[in-house]
């Protein structure tokens, strides 16, 4: 089993639970009943800090609702412990949420390796076109089930851009016309799934979001499938954010087959992705 590497986070033991769940208890009585609650659930959590004790801080933290969610995140507990099944994946630039079962996908690292698609076939038209440049800024980072054979995970890559790239621009660049079914059925059929590749690939939805840092993260889920020897049927989600010269891409990605039962947890994967 491969080790999760770099996305073990930073390793807090109890003693150091407990000191940020008292900062997050605020100041006395200034807060108000959520901060107390926030509070005591926080010492709870940090008391349980060395061993999750039976899955305690789990269970804790998940059924503490969206507000147990936000403080595991806070507090970086979900880097250690799965809260309702996810667990965090913190890199130096970015951070997702990943099913806590999966390890680090050594497909994922060995395709990258060996360089045996080129360019991401997600990148827009734009990248993938221009001369070869400087390598990726980092290597891939993925998840998938143990054992698995790659065609189930989740990853990230980072790359750089030319200065002035925007995918609110178009993929083919041009005036900002914004993020939405045109531009990605663009994006569709130039890179993922261009005439004569054999593959099809099918729009299901977009997204857009901006976080409170300004960072536009624009959103892609799609189905392409490719017939014959070789053939694969799959369903992507994939989220899009650019910041200092480097577009980084998460990509969910899972046979179609398989999709009905995971949508709603692999759907919460993608909103997830922030950069830090």
């Amino acid at each position: 089993m491969a080790p999760r590497g770099s996305c073990s986070g930073r390793r807090a033991g109890a003693g150091a639970g407990v000191r940020g769940a008292r900062a997050a208890c605020g100041a006395g009585g200034r807060g108000g009943v959520g901060r107390r609650r926030a509070g005591a659930l926080a010492l709870a959590a940090g008391a349980a800090l060395g061993g999750n004790l039976g899955g305690g801080t789990s269970r804790l933290l998940g059924a503490s609702g969206a507000g147990g969610r936000e403080l595991a995140a806070r507090l970086g507990l979900d880097v250690l412990y799965p809260v309702r099944g996810l667990k965090r994946c913190r890199e130096g630039a970015f951070e997702f949420l990943f099913p806590a079962e999966w390890v680090a996908d050594q497909t994922l690292f060995r395709r990258a390796a060996g360089q045996t698609d080129g360019r991401s076939r997600l990148d827009p038209p734009a990248l993938r076109g221009r001369p070869a440049g400087p390598a990726p800024v980092a290597p891939s980072v993925g998840f998938g089930p143990p054992g698995g054979s790659g065609e189930l995970n989740v990853s990230v890559v980072a790359e750089r851009v030319p200065p002035g790239f925007s995918l609110a621009a178009g993929v083919q660049g041009g005036e900002a016309g914004g993020w939405g079914p045109e531009r990605a059925a663009q994006l569709l059929g130039t890179a993922i799934a261009p005439e004569g590749s054999g593959r099809r690939a099918e729009l299901v939805g977009t997204s857009a979001r901006e976080d409170a840092a300004g960072v536009a993260y624009y959103g892609l889920e799609y189905t392409v499938r490719r017939e014959g020897a070789g053939g694969f049927f799959r369903h992507n989600q994939s989220v899009f954010a650019a910041r200092g010269g480097v577009l980084y891409t998460l990509n969910v990605q899972c046979p179609e087959a398989q999709w009905p039962a995971l949508r709603e947890r692999l759907g919460a994967l993608g909103p997830s992705f922030r950069l830090r």
